[in-house]
């Protein structure tokens, strides 16, 4: 019988070839359902943006109240000493073979003296060809960083002369009519590239805003208000007869700065460029702008990248029966961005960034006066470093009000007191000795614990740290400064 052949090879052969086609128009139609889907969303959102931005003119147009302003909290209510005591200078110490661990510094490649960042200028972010060729481009000097920015030019409205609930509203709204999305990306892909915190991000937008209203101070903060709302943050203005004040919630607490408080959460005056002005009272509203929820946070994880001013300090100082003198250079124009940082929570000074220019001369040139000492010994090194080097003055003698100065503040300005000393000191043993170290927060005075590999006098059994006072001159590891000797601190870490 013969045998009869059968068609499913040809079939079979036939759907695997068909099988691609179908694919390839299948994905076609996915793909154009997907465009569809984002034009539709995109119009979607265009439409809810408006609305946003129509309902929340419609609310400043009628929620204002007048609020009483608390003056600002105050970090430490004790005093701190206006005289700092002289632990008895000990002989010098005879070499002796070492017991417990030596320390042996790395190499820290310095930068050239004339280190300069590279400057930065970011190009304007593509515009709609249709406007593109209405938009203003200006140059300006951030910190001394050429900085370019292009803006659509009815962000420039006549300056309101007048506050009232109704003219603020109108500044919003004429604001929202704006081509203000592309500024938006613009300023925060600035913020990335320049590595700026939140607050040097606002600084950026209120040097900008100062640029395009000429100096118009009330202008620049109403400005901030809005392209800060947009890109994400909470923030909120108020007024008092002929000045604005740019208010923001903060992930972390501020002192000496002048707030208001709504359901429980601050609302802190933001001052970019000038010392906090005292205030009682202000006209605000309660609302909050929709998608606008981000809240400051006043930590540095990087140094900002801006460009060098470079300046030099002398330093010289006596241990171990050797005299040390060596340069640090530092950047004038970094001082000049920490200059009116808000006074927050010691946590965050203890976990700044060190400028890298600034970095390298300070463990380089320190890196000999340790190198193949004992962890205890290596410390006293840097602590009478830091006890001799700077001179003691208050904050209040100083500035005439309390900054915590971040290290690169107290490397340059030529006085400094407990807390600036802590800082500096936690951040050289981590980075040169490889210790864990905390702050020691005591009634009207700041200082460290070092927590050592062997038990050198801890301040109490459960914790192991080892008191270590940068302001008691000539103290040692172990040895508290007397009015604070019996004294149990709050312990600062840097997980909080």
């Amino acid at each position: 019988m013969k045998e009869k052949k059968s068609c499913r090879p040809y079939l079979t052969f036939l759907f695997i070839l068909l099988i691609p086609v179908f694919t390839v128009a299948d994905q076609k139609v996915e793909d154009q359902q997907f465009k569809d889907w984002m034009n539709s969303e995109r119009t979607s959102f265009k439409k809810y943006m408006d609305k946003r931005d129509t309902e929340f003119v419609k609310f400043l147009d009628a929620n204002w109240e007048e609020f009483r302003i608390s003056s600002g909290l105050v970090s430490d209510k004790a005093p701190k000493p206006k005289l700092i005591p002289k632990a008895p200078t000990l002989p010098e110490p005879v070499p002796e073979p070492k017991t417990d661990k030596v320390i042996s510094i790395p190499e820290h490649k310095p930068p050239a003296i004339d280190f300069k960042p590279p400057v930065v200028r970011v190009k304007p972010l593509p515009m709609p060809d249709d406007i593109k060729k209405d938009h203003k481009c200006i140059e300006f000097l951030f910190l001394e960083t050429p900085v370019n920015l292009c803006f659509d030019p009815n962000f420039q409205s006549k300056p309101v002369m007048h506050f009232n609930k109704k003219s603020i509203s109108k500044f919003w709204q004429n604001m929202s009519l704006t081509d203000h999305k592309g500024f938006v990306q613009h300023v925060l892909k600035l913020k990335k590239e320049m590595k700026l915190n939140d607050w040097g991000f606002h600084f950026l937008l209120y040097k900008s805003g100062e640029k395009i209203y000429d100096g118009n101070r009330n202008m620049s903060l109403l400005f901030v208000w809005f392209i800060s709302s947009k890109a994400g943050y909470e923030s909120r203005v108020g007024y008092k007869s002929d000045q604005i004040y740019l208010l923001m919630p903060s992930q972390n607490t501020l002192y000496s700065i002048p707030f208001l408080t709504i359901k429980g959460k601050r609302y802190y005056a933001q001052y970019f460029d000038q010392q906090p002005v005292k205030f009682k009272k202000i006209f605000s509203y309660k609302g909050e702008y929709p998608g606008a929820d981000r809240l400051m946070d006043y930590s540095f994880k990087d140094s900002p990248l801006i460009a060098m001013s470079s300046e030099k300090r002398d330093i010289r100082f006596h241990c171990n029966g050797k005299d040390y003198s060596f340069p640090i250079y530092f950047n004038r124009n970094l001082i000049h961005f920490y200059r009116y940082y808000p006074q927050t929570e010691l946590q965050l000074y203890f976990t700044a960034a060190m400028p890298k220019e600034t970095e390298a001369d300070i463990l380089n040139n320190l890196k000999p006066a340790i190198n193949g000492l004992s962890e205890k010994e290596a410390a006293d090194v840097l602590l009478r470093f830091v006890q001799t080097v700077f001179a003691y003055k208050t904050d209040a003698d100083q500035f005439g009000r309390e900054k915590f100065m971040f290290p690169a503040e107290t490397i340059y300005y030529p006085y400094s007191d407990c807390e600036d000393r802590s800082f500096l000191f936690v951040w050289l043993v981590e980075n040169l000795l490889e210790l864990e170290a905390v702050g020691l927060d005591y009634p009207g005075h700041v200082a460290t614990g070092v927590k050592f590999n062997s038990d050198i006098d801890v301040i109490w059994e459960e914790t192991k740290y080892t008191v270590c006072d940068p302001t008691y001159i000539n103290a040692e590891a172990g040895m508290a400064m007397p009015d604070f000797k019996n004294i149990k601190p709050e312990i600062i870490k840097k997980g909080g």
